[in-house]
């Protein structure tokens, strides 16, 4: 409601301090949807967010404040790549699970480019591929490898079985 009585006020300068972090997802694209358009009306919006891809969508400049300090000023693109990059040790796990005593382990798992190249930040607008190492050591029918991506607050992003789409025979391998 609060947001609602903002929105529709004349001031040069609404501040937006994670609006989406509440409603429902239809509730949270009329929002962008507004400051978007009070944005291009001239006035100014600060949009305060951890939500990087709202951040991406509204924003042509940002900076990143951590602690108190100012870390990066700049292009939206740029700042958002530091500010992953900087956190991306502290956010999501990798879960890879180990156990000796399987026929098939799981050597390595990363997120890489069209090229094959690694990749440090995963945005939403770059073609990315999951790479998976197994190594079988006796002969695995029926083998398949699974992938789940969560977000830091349990959205579930993907839940894909690799093998089972590729057809990939490690039967003999």
């Amino acid at each position: 409601m609060g947001f609602a009585i903002a929105a529709h006020l004349e001031a040069n300068i609404l501040l937006v301090d994670e609006v989406l972090a509440v409603g429902d997802a239809d509730f949270q694209r009329r929002c962008l949807g507004k400051m978007s358009e009070i944005g291009q009306s001239g006035r100014t919006v600060v949009f305060i967010s951890h939500n990087m891809e709202a951040v991406a969508r509204l924003c042509g400049r940002a900076v990143w404040l951590d602690k108190g300090q100012v870390r990066s000023v700049g292009p939206t693109s740029d700042v958002i790549g530091e500010y992953t990059r900087s956190s991306a040790g502290n956010a999501a796990a990798l879960v890879l699970e180990r156990d000796h005593t399987r026929q098939a382990q799981v050597i390595s798992l990363a997120v890489v480019d069209a090229d094959g190249q690694p990749l440090s930040v995963l945005n939403t607008w770059t073609e990315s591929y999951i790479q998976v190492i197994v190594a079988v050591g006796a002969p695995t029918p029926g083998l398949d490898v699974g992938v789940q991506v969560h977000t830091a607050g349990g959205l579930n992003l993907l839940d894909e079985y690799i093998l089972e789409q590729k057809a990939v025979d490690l039967s003999g391998t």
